[in-house]
């Protein structure tokens, strides 16, 4: 299948005591608490967390793929239970995965043909029911959205939190943000929508110039091989291509950092083509370094 399918799949909820340098990551004993979107600035102070958390509590609406690939495999790693109480597109990770009643998990899908496989075998590995992915999220433009039963039946949750009186209301007694927006303030977003959706895909195609230099030099190297007449060790061809995929995953979870907050910026087109032209010249030092054969 040539679209790629980025599952927002991993962890989950709420904001208490000790800071540690992360400011969205809090510790009450052996508990953490996560409430941000996912990115790969997480990696680094999540791995500095105690030994001694066994739980994991998040709240997340989405997030970049490398970041939540990464907290992933940490998760997995220390063993964690993750816990889902209002809102995550994402929590698959823990060992064992706690939903509340109110709580919804989000998948989607995007064309980004390099993250359908792993992420899909990913999902399956930590427990998803391999029937429900193939039949439902193994195709481009998922946008699919399970509540808290459904989650169980599929095994993407292992079990059932009790509801509590803070939940029982429903959404009815809960508050959000958007909830202080007036007619008005919905109007200006109307009217600014086409701007943001031009922003958006012209992001895409830096995206996508990332993708095809990525490609390009890929296939480059792979013609290089010694498997194919030319004169690069296999293992050599095979690093190459990891390192230059892996500039390419970071220049999409930056671009895709952009969009995900493209009102918050003065230029954010330029910012993804700066994202873009970065991962791209990197890439390109890595091809450059290997001569053409002598018949090219």
């Amino acid at each position: 299948m040539k679209y790629g399918i980025y599952i927002f799949f991993f962890m989950i909820l709420m904001m208490p005591a000790e800071v540690l340098a992360e400011p969205s990551l809090r510790v009450e004993g052996d508990r953490v608490f996560l409430s941000r979107e996912i990115n790969t600035h997480l990696v680094d102070p999540f791995g500095k967390l105690p030994r001694s958390i066994k739980y994991l509590h998040l709240k997340s609406e989405g997030g970049t793929v490398q970041g939540a690939m990464f907290l992933a495999m940490q998760i997995r790693e220390r063993k964690l239970t993750n816990i889902v109480k209002d809102f995550c597109h994402m929590f698959q990770s823990g060992v064992h995965r706690i939903i509340h009643p109110d709580a919804t998990m989000t998948y989607q899908t995007t064309t980004n043909p390099e993250v359908d496989e792993p992420f899909g075998n990913i999902l399956v590995r930590y427990g998803l029911n391999r029937q429900f992915y193939d039949q439902v999220l193994n195709k481009p433009g998922v946008n699919f959205t399970l509540m808290a039963s459904q989650l169980l039946n599929v095994n993407a949750a292992t079990e059932m939190a009790q509801s509590d009186q803070r939940s029982s209301g429903g959404y009815l007694a809960k508050r959000f943000s958007h909830d202080n927006m007036t007619r008005q303030d919905w109007e200006d977003r109307r009217d600014n929508a086409a701007g943001t959706r031009k922003a958006v895909g012209e992001c895409h195609q830096h995206e996508m110039r990332v993708h095809d230099a990525r490609d390009e030099a890929g296939g480059y190297l792979g013609h290089l091989g010694v498997n194919r007449g030319g004169y690069i060790p296999y293992a050599v061809v095979m690093r190459e291509q990891r390192r230059m995929q892996e500039l390419a995953y970071i220049a999409y979870d930056k671009i895709k950092e952009i969009k995900f907050g493209i009102r918050e910026w003065n230029d954010p087109v330029a910012m993804c083509a700066k994202a873009a032209d970065v991962a791209i010249e990197k890439i390109r030092l890595i091809q450059n370094k290997f001569p053409p054969l002598n018949s090219q």
